[in-house]
């Protein structure tokens, strides 16, 4: 009923509420059901009020920064990711007098590049803490070409989260609280933590997203498929060893189901069958 009548709202030509509704629907459906929901918002609807504001004629709001800030948000549901981070920047440099909106533009440019990680820390005062875990986990996840200053720096910035948490009206933020006990683990473990920018998409329901574009993360690497069977590989022995051989079978078929996708290490279809005949001769199925 809520939506409907916000729909409402929105299509009444010349109200005073016309904007505000049509601000409200576009933040439920591009950012509240991503991040607190499990469905998908509407996006027909979403393009809709972005075509009325930013390019039917006249034009209502064609450099509005709103506006131009949920276009690109809408291009980045729909796993356009380049185009998401393009329309980002126009949105960024629409105007320079609210500094808070642009901090709201990093945060969404963070996952493209630990600069606009480091923006937020320095600049926004919402939750440093935050935005320093944040930054380490970017760090975190290359921490094999950190120069010694940057490795530096990144022991530094986790060494200070504790420090940063802040209470609001006497309770601490559970984010900042997560952020805090990853900061201690990060030196308990020698000073590295496990996927842990991944571990961010996924408290963020980013993973939603990126399914829509899987590709994407096959292109990142043309040994891709080398490299996860090869893992599969290893994992399976494993369980093998480990007396759990039904999983163990499912790694070894999963490796040959897929042998066509194998770049150059074609021995991994050969020894998975192996493991798999080895595996049946264990529990005398000659069948």
């Amino acid at each position: 009923l809520g939506l409907a009548e916000l729909e409402r709202g929105f299509f009444l030509e010349g109200s005073l509420r016309r904007v505000l509704c049509a601000l409200v629907l576009l933040g439920y459906h591009l950012i509240a059901t991503y991040v607190l929901g499990t469905s998908e918002g509407d996006l027909e609807m979403a393009q809709v009020i972005l075509d009325d504001h930013l390019k039917a004629s006249p034009l209502l709001y064609p450099n509005g920064a709103w506006f131009l800030f949920f276009a690109a948000r809408l291009e980045y549901v729909k796993g356009n990711f380049d185009l998401a981070i393009e329309k980002y920047k126009i949105s960024l440099n629409s105007q320079d007098e609210w500094r808070q909106f642009h901090h709201l533009c990093y945060w969404e440019l963070m996952w493209e590049a630990q600069e606009y990680a480091d923006k937020l820390l320095l600049e926004s005062k919402w939750s440093k803490a935050t935005y320093a875990y944040q930054k380490a986990c970017c760090m975190c996840m290359r921490l094999d070409e950190l120069t010694p200053a940057e490795k530096q720096e990144l022991s530094e910035t986790m060494r200070s989260i504790p420090g940063l948490k802040q209470r609001i009206a006497g309770k601490s933020l559970p984010v900042e609280k997560f952020a805090v006990k990853k900061s201690a683990r990060f030196f308990a473990q020698g000073e590295t933590l496990t996927l842990s920018a991944l571990e961010l998409i996924y408290a963020w329901n980013g993973f939603k997203i990126l399914a829509k574009r899987y590709e994407n993360v096959e292109k990142i690497n043309e040994y891709y498929w080398d490299d996860y069977l090869l893992a599969q590989l290893v994992k399976g022995s494993c369980l093998a060893y480990m007396n759990s051989p039904l999983q163990a079978e499912e790694c070894f078929k999963f490796i040959v189901n897929n042998e066509k996708k194998i770049k150059e290490d074609t021995y991994l279809v050969p020894n998975a069958l192996l493991e798999l005949g080895l595996i049946l001769l264990r529990a005398n199925d000659l069948d």
